[in-house]
Parts: structure tokens; C-alpha cells; sequence
């Protein structure tokens, strides 16, 4: 079901519970609206995972699987070599500095396009979180200085969560209280739409609930199937846009004694800007991605500085360098200049620069901060980093190795011990149930061990083609299971789509001409 605004309140400040009850968008919205910050940490079986909130957003995470560690993410995108990866490692342990730093130290990566893939990988180790069916969960309000300068929109995250990965089951679960009401759009909805990207047929939904409907209505009038318009319902009512219309006067009468007129001006949290026009003479190309790699850079690295370091200034700075150094920085960050459409983008990051800046100037000018951050600096190096990472959370396990087992599950296909590849595969899909390859594997090695379970692994590998429609491999094993019951045309469409996607791989290209000579029989 879905909670009401003040069960949202409640589940906010909750310090334990399990994810049988409240599911992890239900979550991820709580800590979202009432804007909390925290550590939220989840165990089930063996899988650990901690997530710092800042405000409600999500700003960082750490697991025990070794597919979610930076360095592992960029190998898996092609983004970093095998050999650069273990020589970064090595590197980062005996320089006392972090992985990234290195990958920027030694230019393997432009820190434009660094910040880019861990915005993407600390989303994937959340989106795992929407597979979870069940685990324990306890937050805790002591927070970690994080370094981390990234932050998740949270509700964007529900929209993509809930479409890809959430099981249909919950979202059957959590619509089925709606099943048969009106719904409509709350009066609210413009200021919580904002912020969020929705497509084309998702924003046809929304334009659709401006007068009443059900569910089945919105599935005929927008053309979208069980599954796709129950997966949206239930994240249009989360994230509190659509309400049931037998809730509208309740809602009318709190959104006039809540709502500030401007709510529906700007997104919260957005910076007004005058509109794009090129204030920065000679800005070509070059200057572009030299200006978006300094700025990613930055920020990548500030939240790790102390005020001397931000500033490059030494300890022993009197107070003209240290105005001189601030005005400096904050007129090259100063996010009201970043008004030309090509730097556009790099508003939001200058900004929270220019406001760390801020902070920074205000230690410095307070002589006791001063001499506190001196006299920090003045410790042992080795010292020094271990009072700044006490508090820092981690997770102390071996982490778990989700391809290592698929590989030794292929190796018992081979073999065809199925029930042993079987063990092997349900668990590298219980790693990383993102992971559209495990999930197909998994349910075609089903059929091969019980051919009478197909109908079963066509369920399965069809939410392996939900979640990746360009997975090779799942639209082959659909193929070939389709031919197998008889479904000619559907067996081609997907040994053909299978047969692109694969090459050179000739198994599609081969089931296609044994699907084309049982035709003819």
C-alpha cells in the first residue's frame, strides 16, 4: 500500500525494521520528503550495504560485493584496463590517497567524465536495493564525514528503480489498494514533478490524470501494458503526484496551510539563473572541456580539504593572502557566470564549490578555527588521516565475488551438471540482480535441468529483457524457448534481434535455420 503523508512521517524517524514491511522506495521517499539526513544499513544473508542521506538525498554507499567497488565498475563499463585497475590499487595503498585521485593523478580518466561514471555507479549499487525482497534495516542519525561529492535525486531514482527493477509482485502489492479508485493529480504535483525526467508516454500519463481516472483507463487512453502502467501508478503515488480523488479535499486543505506561493516557481534546491547567453569571450571548444574537467575535479576533490588545502595557501597565511586566495575562488566558481548553454550543466556543481569556499573563508577568519586546523595540520601525516577517517563507515568483509561464480557456473554447464550451475548462477543473480546475463543464464539452466519449468524461465527471461531489451543472450534463450513451444513467429523475432546482438556468436544464426527447416516440415 501506499503510506499517507503522516506515515511517511513516521517511517522517516524509524530506527530498525525489515524490508518485508517497508520496501526500499518506501524508504528512499521517507528520508526524501521529510529531508533526512542519516545512515541507513541493510544486511540480508550474506549482502551488506550502508547509504548516507544529506538532506534526504543519497550521497553515498559502500557493499560487500566486489562488482560495486569503484575500480570493478570501471573495468565492467570498459572504462579501465584490468592491468591499470590492479596498478591504481597498488598506487592508492602507498600513496594513503583514494582510488580516484590516482586514475586523475595519472590521467587515465578526465575527471568530466570520472564524475559522470561514479554518479552512475553509486545509482546501480542503489538500484540493487529496489531487488530486495527482504533484509533487516537500522539507520543511525551519527553521521560520517563523507567525501563524497556526489548526491542522487532521489525521486529520479524511484522512477527508474521502480520501472527496471522492482519485482511485480510489490508493485501489484503496493497499487492494490488503488485498484478501482479514481486517481488524480495532487495540488501539489507541479512542485514535485520538478526535477524529475520523465519520457514522452510517462509524461502522457501525467497530462491524463488532470482529470479523474482509474488505472485500467490510464492503461487504455496512454497504450501502456499491466505491468508498465502499475510500475508508473505506483511511483507517481510514492512520490505523492497522483492521490486517489477521495483524498483531494484532505490534501486541498493541507496544501493551503502548507504551501509557500513560490513552490511552483523553482525546483527546490536549483539556483536561479539569468538565461544562457556566451559571457565568457573566447570560450571555444577547448576552453569548454578544459572549464568541465577543472570544475569536476573540484569537485571530486574539495570535500577531502581542509580550508588551507582548498585554497592552495600555507599555514602560516596572514589574512590579506587568505582574502586574496578566497576572492579568487570564489570569482572563478561563482555560479552566476556559468550562464553560457555549453557550461550550463556545471551550474549546480559551481555552486556548491563556491558555497564550500564560503565555509572555508569563515574557518580561516575565526582565529580559533585557524589555529585548530593548524594545529591539525601540524600532526603526523599517518596521524592526521586516521582522526579524519574514524568516523568514516566501511564495511570490514571479503568482498563477494558475483562473476567469479557465473564463470564457474558456465564451467558446469559444460559439464552439464545443471543443479550444481544452478547454485552457482542464483547466487551471482543474488549479487548483482541488475545484472541481466546472470539472470538469463540462471533461468535458461532451469529449463535444461527441468525442461517442464519452461514456462517459468520465459517469466524469468522476460524481466531479464525488461531490464536490458538489448541483452543477446536472453533474447536467444527467449528464442530458442519460444521455438520450442511452438511459437514460430515470436522465435524468430527474437533469434533474429539475438543473431545481431551476438555477433559473430553463430548459436542464434543456427536456431533460426533449425526454426526455418521445422517450418517447411
Amino acid at each position: 500500500m501506499i503510506p499517507s503523508e503522516k506515515e511517511m512521517d513516521a517511517i522517516s524517524i524509524q530506527r530498525e525494521g525489515n524490508l518485508r514491511d517497508l520496501p526500499f522506495p518506501v524508504l528512499l521517499q521517507a528520508y526524501a520528503s521529510h529531508k533526512r539526513s542519516l545512515v541507513l544499513e541493510l544486511q540480508r544473508h550474506q549482502f551488506r550495504k550502508i547509504i548516507v542521506f544529506e538532506n534526504g538525498m543519497p550521497v553515498d554507499a559502500q557493499s560487500n560485493l566486489l562488482h560495486e567497488t569503484t575500480g570493478m565498475f570501471l573495468v565492467h563499463k570498459g572504462k579501465l584496463s584490468e592491468k591499470d585497475y590492479q596498478r591504481c590499487l597498488t598506487e592508492a595503498s602507498a600513496l594513503s590517497c583514494t582510488f580516484e585521485e590516482v586514475i586523475i593523478q595519472n590521467k587515465l580518466i578526465q575527471p568530466f567524465d570520472l564524475f559522470k561514471i561514479l554518479q552512475q555507479s553509486l545509482a546501480q549499487k542503489l538500484f540493487d536495493l529496489f531487488g530486495w525482497r527482504e533484509g533487516e534495516f537500522k539507520t543511525h542519525t551519527d553521521m560520517p564525514d563523507v567525501s563524497s561529492p556526489l548526491k542522487v535525486n532521489a525521486p529520479q531514482l524511484m522512477l527508474t528503480g521502480i520501472s527496471r527493477f522492482l519485482d511485480q509482485d510489490q508493485v501489484n502489492a503496493g497499487v492494490s489498494n488503488l485498484v478501482g479508485k479514481t486517481l488524480l493529480l495532487h495540488p501539489l504535483s507541479k512542485t514535485r514533478v520538478a526535477g524529475i525526467k520523465f519520457n514522452t508516454r510517462q509524461l502522457r500519463v501525467i497530462t491524463a490524470l488532470a482529470e479523474p481516472k482509474r488505472i485500467d483507463e490510464l492503461a487504455m487512453e496512454c497504450e501502456f501494458s499491466h505491468d508498465d502502467i502499475t510500475r508508473l501508478v505506483y511511483t507517481l503515488s510514492l512520490l505523492g503526484i497522483a492521490i486517489p480523488e477521495d483524498e483531494l479535499a484532505l490534501a486541498e486543505e493541507r496544501w493551503a496551510k502548507e504551501a509557500k506561493p513560490q513552490a511552483e516557481i523553482s525546483a527546490p534546491g536549483k539556483i536561479p539563473l539569468p538565461e544562457p547567453s556566451p559571457v565568457r569571450p573566447g570560450l571555444d571548444d577547448a576552453a569548454v572541456s578544459a572549464l568541465q574537467d577543472d570544475v569536476m575535479k573540484t569537485v571530486l576533490e574539495y570535500r577531502k580539504k581542509d580550508p588551507f588545502e582548498l585554497f592552495d595557501l600555507p599555514i602560516d597565511a596572514n589574512m590579506e593572502s587568505i582574502s586574496k586566495s578566497y576572492l579568487a575562488f570564489a570569482e572563478k566558481y561563482a555560479p552566476w557566470q556559468f550562464n553560457d548553454a555549453r557550461i550550463l550543466p556545471l551550474a549546480d556543481k559551481a555552486r556548491d564549490i563556491f558555497l564550500e569556499g564560503s565555509r572555508a573563508f569563515a574557518k580561516l577568519c575565526n582565529a580559533q578555527q585557524r589555529e585548530n586546523l593548524i594545529a591539525k595540520r601540524k600532526q603526523p601525516k599517518k596521524k592526521r588521516e586516521g582522526v579524519a577517517n574514524a568516523n568514516v563507515f566501511a564495511i570490514k568483509t571479503d568482498l563477494l565475488d558475483s562473476d567469479a561464480q557465473f564463470q564457474e557456473g558456465l564451467g558446469f554447464v559444460e559439464k552439464e551438471d545443471f543443479l550444481r550451475a544452478i547454485e552457482l548462477f542464483e547466487f551471482a543473480s543474488d549479487c548483482d540482480p541488475q545484472n541481466p546475463l546472470y539472470r538469463a543464464h540462471l533461468a535458461y539452466t532451469r529449463f535444461q535441468h527441468d525442461p517442464l519449468q519452461s514456462a517459468h524461465s520465459m517469466t524469468e527471461l522476460e524481466e531479464a529483457l525488461r531490464i536490458d531489451p538489448d541483452c543477446g543472450i536472453a533474447n536467444y534463450f527467449f528464442g530458442e524457448l519460444c521455438r520450442l513451444e511452438g511459437k514460430a513467429d515470436d522465435a524468430e523475432k527474437y533469434l533474429a534481434r539475438a543473431s545481431k546482438l551476438m555477433a559473430p556468436d553463430r548459436r542464434p544464426v543456427e536456431a533460426r535455420k533449425l526454426l526455418h527447416a521445422e517450418k517447411k516440415r
